[in-house]
């Protein structure tokens, strides 16, 4: 679900690699590279866990959000419709989880949430979210989809658009999102870079002892000098 911030639409960027955003939506433990929204606006999110930061999609609002009956939300809209307690179809101060609501400012656009990227509903001058939206499904360019529009109130009164986006995904260029530590040993093996669910070798020999020992058989046969062709990152 992304909010157009500064009035003039939503607005998205295609996938760029390595060199753009990458976010894990479905939750398996991948970053993945992603069309993504324009810094200029922002994601509605939630902190479910309360660590500050935006995880993975289960924190967005769309089709990985998990509803209370234990089922994935049909789109971002029927996600929001959890937050409208009084079931007056406005998300606003007097429904009870309005203030868990978070806009995403992804200022660098790189898919991590940092430091400063978060800001309160109040901070980013909205005053309520619109539950009712219409079926779309516009091309926005970049491989990026509106599939549901509606809209939102801001402090003035005045609305702007808000809508539920199918984003463009390269699965390709791709990072686990967690981080592998190496030994002084290890980061001097010979490496290969990892594509698609595949890890970069030296992380994968850290959680596989087998494949840790067959590269270093291989380095004790080649010698340093010469494994070092071996890497490509």
């Amino acid at each position: 679900m992304v909010l157009d911030l500064d009035g003039d639409g939503i607005e998205t960027v295609g996938t760029s690699g390595y060199a753009g955003a990458l976010f894990d939506h479905d939750k398996d433990g991948i970053r993945t590279s992603t069309g993504w929204v324009s810094a200029d606006d922002g994601l509605l999110v939630v902190d479910l866990n309360g660590d500050g930061k935006v995880n993975n999609g289960g924190e967005l609002f769309g089709d990985n959000y998990v509803l209370k009956d234990g089922n994935t939300a049909a789109n971002g809209f029927a996600a929001l419709a959890e937050f409208d307690t009084n079931s007056d179809g406005i998300i606003d101060a007097n429904d009870e989880r309005f203030k868990e609501l978070k806009i995403w400012r992804d200022l660098d656009s790189d898919g991590i949430s940092d430091a400063g990227e978060l800001f309160s509903l109040a901070d980013a001058g909205v005053k309520s979210l619109n539950v009712a939206h219409t079926d779309t499904n516009k091309a926005l360019g970049n491989g990026n989809t509106l599939a549901q529009d509606g809209s939102y109130t801001k402090a003035d009164g005045t609305t702007a658009q808000m809508g539920d986006l199918l984003l463009a995904a390269d699965h390709l260029h791709s990072r686990y999102a967690d981080s592998v530590t190496l030994t002084k040993e290890q980061a001097r093996a010979a490496n290969l870079q990892g594509i698609g669910r595949l890890r970069d070798l030296r992380e994968a020999a850290v959680l596989s002892p087998e494949l840790a020992s067959a590269l270093t058989a291989y380095s004790n046969v080649v010698g340093c000098n010469d494994y070092r062709y071996f890497q490509v990152t």
